[in-house]
């Protein structure tokens, strides 16, 4: 009944790494205690559907920047769940924590919640620093040579576009071999979307430093 529990609380979360890889052994900070739905319905319930580049997602975001610090940031960060760690990775770029950079490159790797990895990638290339781009470099290098995986490839690649078109082009005979077999994937959209999402919080960066 315990490991049962356990599952659906996972599943609940966005659990989605099952599978061995070279990133498995990564250890990632966690939160000691759980966060309290106060903080949820502060810091994660108005945000985590939303994409930067929407409508008021950043006017939100600034009337709440005072009480933003790196206390906020890690409890998002080191939560386990899909929504949390979306918010946190995107906060920590807008609010210029770039300190957090190794978290959220590692939660990339990992790959261990869904629906989080296109934040991961949109914060990194906000961040943009040689470590960042790193990050994505490594994901893409072992995540294209597994087909199986339906993860956030597109996303990456597009986000290396965005910051590295000539490295980007490295990893095109990788990205054709994964898509061969999925007509539906989409380069050009993701890279619009994305594009928008990164100008947009680039944006409040530099609003951060007027």
């Amino acid at each position: 009944m315990k490991k049962r529990l356990q599952n659906i609380m996972r599943h609940i979360a966005g659990a989605t790494a099952s599978h061995k890889s070279p990133f498995s052994k990564i250890t990632t900070p966690s939160n000691k205690f759980p966060i309290t739905q106060n903080f949820r319905d502060k810091w994660v319930i108005p945000f985590y559907r939303k994409r930067p580049s929407e409508d008021g997602y950043l006017d939100d975001f600034a009337n709440l920047s005072t009480d933003l610090n790196s206390t906020v940031i890690d409890t998002l960060l080191c939560d386990f769940n899909w929504r949390t760690r979306s918010v946190g990775a995107l906060f920590a770029a807008a609010g210029r924590y770039d300190y957090s950079v190794k978290t959220i490159g590692n939660h990339l790797l990992k790959s261990e919640v869904c629906f989080a990895g296109k934040s991961y990638c949109t914060a990194l290339s906000c961040i943009a620093t040689e470590e960042a781009i790193d990050f994505i470099c490594q994901y893409l290098d072992y995540y294209l040579d597994r087909k199986d995986l339906y993860y956030d490839q597109a996303e990456a690649m597009a986000s290396l576009q965005y910051l590295d078109p000539n490295q980007s082009e490295s990893f095109e005979p990788k990205w054709n071999e994964f898509i061969a077999d999925k007509p539906n994937w989409d380069l050009n959209g993701t890279f619009n979307w994305i594009k928008k999402d990164i100008e947009a919080i680039n944006k409040q960066r530099e609003n951060n430093t007027q």
